[in-house]
């Protein structure tokens, strides 16, 4: 499918020299690029608006602000050292940040993005929640300072309209969607009272004190977990130790919190943790948890914290909804593990399943992968190989949910992707992707074609070479077989002795010639098919020797046996062909 216009999905790339967009499906075409000379100069940080029609970009001496379409410089905001960008819900607010440093200097700035006006200035210590977080309409934004949240109404960094201090506030996340706003706050133990997550009701004219709902629990972190609508959050308690000594890395646990006054523990079967990801569906009204040691299992469930339903185990510890929520994506990313020493990125594998017909649709494997993102028209996405995760082979690489790889770009040796994304510019233009699943089971997914690795001194070698290669194989082999058969016939020579009789089958002396000796013949490969033969007729009569010794002493025949006793003078007849060499 080409799109044009409006609905011209757009690529960035940001590069340790250069940022660029790309713009296009299947195969993108370059837009703009924006180089730098000087490596101290290179870029630190870009961000889009949630509507995709701005971008930021942050160098060593200054944030540049662009209109993307067309794309156009808005104004250069004389900051240095940024590295990170933000911009609020309707682009009218845009936050930079620096890391903190030893000397407290107001690390953290807001800008008018409508003429760049500096708006206010704050010392932010903590890098996970370093900007405030607004309601989607911007009717206030709450920032945490200390203890404490502050509450600011209709970008009025100048004064708090409302305040919440609350003992060992550690984190907070504010609702989305539309009003009544709700703030979920994480408080860590102190003392006899345990760590608990509780949930308020806030807004901008009225004092933030009633309490919707109160979660108490062990844990020493948190993640928050906002549905689109704002009506429910999942919060994820991380404990540092194990209690049950299960897991070296510690536990998680995840607790559902919602805005009619509802708490509950999510269950996750017998399997358990650890808990990899947790994704919300677009319509709010389910989520799913990748869960379990591997090969880890995908558990789907409703706003009952009720599991309605399980994809089937595999290696995976990532999942994504597609914008329409008409298909899910599970991935396993790369580990980088360490015992001693490091070893390499496991394979990337992506399962692709139809959340209608809950069926898998594709399974692809994208090697080496660090990034991947759902395009916004719900039909591609993109898997890419960063830095500084992945300093070599960086690039990406576009593909169809089907499995069908569309398009790849290595970048040159040396360089480094830094980060890759998909612009929002055209959410809600697109149509509902759809593929008859049924019709699947005829499509190939694209898996990349594996290669037997080749020592660097070989990798020149001629046909010759390879000849010759085959040819030590084949010699190779030979050997293996003559020592083979010898150790057999020493085995067998050892049985009778034990038993003090003849044996079941053949003594070594009726072998043909050059199967109990263990001598090779000449290097034909005809002779070395025969000896093969000729050793599995030999047990096959050793078994039906042994087979009639059997029946003698009063054991039942089965039928398979019946059949095996009637091709005893076939056999037989094979085998001295086979010793007089003569070809069947």
């Amino acid at each position: 499918m080409a799109y044009t216009g409006d609905c011209l999905p757009k690529l960035f790339l940001r590069e340790d020299k250069r940022v660029a967009m790309y713009g296009g499906l299947p195969v993108p075409q370059l837009l703009v690029e924006n180089k730098w000379t000087e490596k101290a100069s290179a870029c630190g940080a870009v961000a889009f608006s949630r509507d995709g029609s701005l971008m930021a970009s942050s160098g060593a001496s200054s944030v540049i602000v662009f209109s993307v379409n067309p794309f156009v410089q808005r104004f250069c905001l004389s900051e240095t050292e940024v590295t990170n960008l933000y911009f609020s819900p309707d682009a009218t607010v845009l936050c930079s940040y620096k890391p903190h440093s030893v000397v407290a200097i107001n690390n953290l700035k807001l800008w008018s993005l409508k003429d760049g006006r500096h708006l206010a200035s704050f010392v932010e210590q903590n890098r996970d929640t370093w900007h405030p977080m607004w309601t989607d309409d911007e009717s206030f934004a709450v920032r945490m300072s200390g203890a404490e949240l502050n509450l600011y109404a209709g970008n009025n960094f100048g004064g708090c309209a409302q305040k919440l201090a609350l003992p060992a506030l550690r984190d907070f996340a504010l609702s989305p969607g539309p009003p009544p706003h709700h703030v979920c706050v994480y408080t860590a133990a102190q003392g006899n009272v345990m760590a608990s997550a509780r949930l308020y009701r806030c807004s901008a004219t009225a004092p933030i004190d009633q309490m919707v709902t109160n979660k108490v629990f062990q844990a020493d972190r948190v993640n928050f977990y906002w549905n689109q609508k704002g009506k429910a959050v999942i919060v994820m308690a991380i404990t540092d130790v194990d209690p049950e000594n299960k897991s070296y890395y510690g536990c998680e646990t995840l607790h559902l919190l919602q805005t009619n006054g509802d708490a509950c523990l999510i269950i996750l079967g017998k399997q358990g943790g650890p808990v990899h990801a947790v994704q919300w569906h677009p319509e709010s009204k389910e989520f799913c948890v990748v869960h379990g040691p591997m090969p880890a299992k995908a558990t789907l469930f409703d706003l009952k914290a009720n599991a309605i339903f399980d994809f089937q185990p595999s290696q995976r510890n990532d999942v994504h909804f597609n914008s329409f929520g008409n298909y899910i994506l599970s991935r396993i990313w790369p580990a980088v593990l360490s015992f001693g020493s490091c070893c390499p990125p496991v394979s990337g594998n992506v399962e692709f399943w139809c959340m209608k017909t809950r069926r898998l649709v594709s399974h692809i494997e994208a090697e080496q992968t660090t990034f991947v993102e759902w395009c916004p028209d719900g039909a591609h996405f993109l898997t890419a190989t960063t830095a500084p995760r992945l300093r070599v082979k960086n690039g990406f690489k576009l593909w169809h949910f089907t499995g069908k790889l569309l398009y790849e770009k290595l970048l040159p040796e040396g360089t480094q992707l830094l980060q890759i994304g998909w612009s929002p510019e055209g959410k809600g233009r697109y149509v509902e992707p759809y593929v008859d699943v049924q019709q699947m089971s005829t499509v190939r997914p694209s898996l990349p074609k594996r290669e037997a690795y080749v020592p660097p001194h070989l990798r020149a070698r001629n046909a010759c070479g390879k000849q010759a290669a085959t040819e030590g194989s084949d010699r190779t082999n030979s050997i293996l077989d003559a020592a083979t058969s010898k150790q057999m016939s020493k085995n067998r020579k050892k049985k009778e002795s034990a038993r003090g009789t003849k044996g079941d089958g053949e003594s070594a002396d009726e072998l043909p010639e050059g199967i109990a000796s263990g001598q090779p013949g000449p290097c034909g490969s005809e002779k070395t098919e025969r000896e093969k033969r000729m050793l599995a007729i030999s047990r096959k009569l050793r078994q039906i020797s042994a087979l009639k010794e059997k029946i003698e002493a009063g054991h039942k025949m089965q039928a398979n046996q019946a059949h095996k006793l009637a091709s005893e003078a076939a056999l037989l007849a094979e085998l001295e062909a086979l010793k007089n060499n003569v070809n069947f």
